[in-house]
């Protein structure tokens, strides 16, 4: 009996996951998200093949870019900038996507090494759902 009891509310739960994502369908994205997905559109450019690109959600941007993608390590700035190195990254996504990794680990590296990041695709402003890409230059940024 139990195990009928345990069946039951894993399809109740199940029920009600499939109900909110069919509800999900007909809402837009938030801007931030939309601004990711736009970026990605934007790496489908033939002049992005070969590119690796780091960001906060490395598969997400695959599937739609169709790009290699990585994500960067969350520390110091000069351990982010190792990872990409090790990682080959030719370029960088910094996103406004809702969490807090950009922000605490991407933006600070940025910051702390200006002359590795040049920003090459015009950043998507909308309020909250800032998409800045940027091309990642290895060594001392020469």
């Amino acid at each position: 009996m139990r195990e009928f009891a345990v069946i039951g509310m894993g399809l109740v739960f199940g029920l009600v996951n499939f109900l909110g994502v069919i509800g999900l369908r007909n809402q837009e994205l938030p801007v931030g998200w939309q601004n990711f997905y736009r970026m990605g559109k934007v790496l489908t450019d033939p002049q992005f093949e070969g590119a690796v690109i780091a960001c906060r959600k490395p598969l997400l941007l695959h599937v739609v870019s169709g790009r290699r993608c990585a994500h960067y390590r969350w520390g110091a700035p000069d351990e982010v900038i190792r990872g990409l190195e090790e990682d080959g990254v030719t370029h960088v996504l910094a996103a406004n996507i809702g969490y807090s990794a950009d922000h605490n680990y991407l933006v600070p590296t940025i910051r702390a090494h200006p002359t590795r990041f040049h920003p090459i695709v015009p950043q998507f402003l909308h309020p909250g759902g800032e998409a800045v890409l940027f091309r990642f230059t290895k060594g001392d940024g020469g």
